[in-house]
């Protein structure tokens, strides 16, 4: 039977032996207690997966168990907990306890029918604020933003609403992960920006690398995307106060439609004199936003020769045009890629169709770029 003891001696084995099978769970024939499956159901609750290295040295290619919780193969398991829900349980004597078995292996269901089927979260990033010492000289070229580990690191805690397809700033995308990740390096990489300056984030969704930026970068951020997006930006932007007073620093939300560059107005921030630093992540998925994109920043990149924008785009089959649209828009508005790499990291899009990823997660390659005037 599978119990605490068990779950114990599971977990704290090597990671092979921490995968279960289904046939390890308590199965419905033997009549297993209420208190036996509402185990084996929290053990199963995954919540929001990390994209975060083991931190014990592993690379990318090995993320994080979110809350420590053990794994079980994914074949089978959305059949036993279907099993679960539409059994009887009769052998339970207390309705309360059935209803909770009920309740928890629908939750578990949902959470393996991808990041649509979850609902609301709240999510956790450890951002570094600190080059690991081991990268030296090279740190640009051999930083990896999804498994560096750093002695100094922001926390961000980041609300998503239950996300739609047509909403897809409600989502923390991996391309924003890795961006903001990458900006302890690329600070370095930047044109000193003066004390007064404000940095412009574009399609900001829920505001990570906005929120990053502001504390890495100790400058005043102005994060944008569409009205239907700016209330959990907003709410996003107070949860992490504390975060930005400890830095001494502001961030606002504001309205920008890109078919309209000019329309973006905010009390707080002069934007009439343009900005000296522009972010974007994933903001290229649609055949249109290749010249909505560029035209939008050529409308607000200042002209001073220090005026950078930054820019990373995730390697998507099928996208290629679109990129590449971008790229030559980019250059006929007489900007020029200056630096650029790739970051690898993972994503929970489409967490149903991850195959041969016992943690559910898609791995998914981005590629950066840091663009100036001509």
């Amino acid at each position: 039977m599978f119990g605490p003891a068990s779950m114990h001696d599971k977990h704290a084995s090597s990671d092979n032996d921490n995968i279960l099978d289904v046939l390890d769970l308590p199965q419905l024939y033997t009549k297993p207690s209420g208190e036996a499956l509402l185990l084996t159901l929290d053990n199963l609750k995954s919540g929001p997966a990390s994209w975060q290295p083991k931190g014990d040295g592993s690379d990318a290619e090995h993320p994080a168990l979110p809350n420590g919780k053990i794994k079980v193969r994914s074949q089978g398991l959305p059949s036993y907990l279907t099993k679960i829900i539409s059994s009887s349980l009769d052998w339970i004597e207390d309705d309360a306890i059935r209803e909770l078995v009920w309740e928890s292996a629908a939750k578990c269901l949902s959470e393996r029918s991808g990041r649509t089927a979850l609902g609301s979260i709240t999510r956790s990033f450890s951002i570094p604020t600190n080059v690991p010492e081991a990268h030296g000289a090279a740190v640009a070229a051999t930083f990896n933003p999804a498994s560096a580990e750093a002695s100094c690191a922001l926390n961000i805690v980041l609300h998503e609403p239950a996300f739609t397809a047509d909403n897809v700033g409600f989502k923390t995308w991996a391309s924003s992960h890795l961006l903001a990740r990458r900006l302890v390096i690329l600070k370095d990489m930047l044109p000193q920006l003066p004390t007064d300056s404000v940095v412009l984030e574009l399609g900001a969704g829920t505001g990570l690398v906005g929120l990053a930026a502001a504390a890495i970068l100790r400058r005043r951020v102005l994060l944008t995307d569409l009205p239907e997006i700016i209330p959990n930006l907003e709410r996003n932007i107070k949860s992490n106060k504390g975060m930005l007073d400890a830095s001494g620093i502001n961030a606002h939300a504001a309205v920008l439609d890109w078919t309209e560059p000019n329309s973006l107005s905010t009390e707080e921030i002069d934007v009439s004199s343009g900005f000296l630093l522009i972010l974007a992540a994933d903001t290229v998925y649609t055949s249109e936003q290749p010249a909505l994109l560029t035209q939008t920043i050529k409308h607000h990149l200042s002209h001073d020769v220090r005026a950078r924008a930054v820019i990373t785009v995730p390697q998507r089959e099928g996208f290629d045009a679109e990129v590449q649209d971008f790229r030559a828009r980019m250059g006929a508005a007489g900007l020029l890629i200056i630096a650029e790499g790739e970051d690898s990291g993972y994503d929970d899009w489409g967490i149903a169709q991850s195959v041969g990823n016992e943690d559910g997660l898609a791995q998914v390659t981005c590629v950066w770029s840091i663009w100036a005037w001509q």
